[in-house]
């Protein structure tokens, strides 16, 4: 319900405040404004909206059942229409010179892949402010410094607690190995399947990130 919750928030900022900030893009323009280049910044906005989203998801993974709810989901929108917008533009839009200067200096921009840096790794830093500021869970352990009730509340669930541990730990398993064989998947089939070709219509000062020509063939090129 959490991260349901902040994913609806998240959608809310990025749509009204977080992609404009990054993108200078307004969606709150006429149909025929949004259509431009096939609706091309609408699927942007989507497919840019997974890592904006991600950030408060990581956040919230890593002060889990220390914050309160509302509080929680205020710094979502914070986050995902502020905070995360700013690196998101220095890093994918060049804006505020950061990337020329970059250039500049060390003879290359700075590249993030797949929101190494730009998502994962700020996420991470917010989370671990976080972590410092709220401390460890209320009970986790005695005034002496010793764990309070073990990994998952075994001592406490007694018998019960190592068949939850034995749940929790093959449900994380699982839920694991899902995400790596389906990352593989998806970053081997976009490597093979997507063609990176931009037209000079279509070129676009932004994240690197943009729609191809799926399926591409000899005789589909001479037709394009």
């Amino acid at each position: 319900m959490k991260i349901l919750c902040d994913f609806a928030i998240s959608t809310v900022a990025y749509f009204f405040i977080g992609y404009s900030f990054a993108y200078e893009v307004n969606f709150l323009t006429g149909a025929e404004a949004l259509a431009g280049k096939s609706g091309y910044e609408l699927v942007k906005f989507f497919f840019l909206l997974t890592f904006a989203a991600a950030v408060p998801a990581i956040v919230s993974g890593g002060i889990a059942e220390r914050a309160k709810f509302n509080p929680q989901l205020a710094a979502t929108f914070l986050l995902v229409g502020f905070v995360y917008p700013f690196f998101e533009s220095i890093a994918w839009n060049d804006k505020y010179g950061v990337q020329a200067w970059l250039e500049a200096g060390a003879g290359a921009k700075f590249h993030d892949f797949a929101g190494s840096v730009v998502v994962h790794a700020v996420g991470g830093w917010i989370g671990l402010m976080a972590v410092l500021l709220l401390g460890a869970r209320r009970g986790r352990y005695t005034k002496g410094g010793g764990i309070a009730a073990g990994i998952f509340g075994l001592k406490s669930m007694g018998g019960l607690g190592g068949v939850t541990f034995m749940a929790q730990l093959a449900g994380t398993l699982l839920g694991i190995g899902v995400a790596v064989v389906g990352g593989l998947l998806v970053y081997g089939v976009l490597k093979q399947a997507v063609g990176i070709r931009l037209d000079q219509e279509d070129e676009f000062q932004g994240s690197d990130l943009s729609i191809h020509k799926i399926g591409a063939t000899p005789e589909r090129e001479a037709n394009w």
